[in-house]
């Protein structure tokens, strides 16, 4: 496993940003709920850091 630096987390932010944009989430929507929404994203970008190899 790799430490995830700060660096890395920003080159991973950005990428995972872009994966995440092209893809339609249809749990999402007509979600009004910021924080459901925000819920999902954050659990889907720790996943994204597992899938990566990354300890965090």
């Amino acid at each position: 496993m790799e430490v995830l630096t700060l660096d890395l987390l920003k080159q991973n932010v950005r990428l995972f940003a872009k994966v995440v944009s092209k893809h339609k989430i249809d749990k999402l929507y007509g979600t009004s709920d910021g924080k459901a929404i925000g819920t999902y994203i954050e659990h889907a970008f720790h996943d994204y850091l597992e899938h990566k190899g990354f300890n965090y």
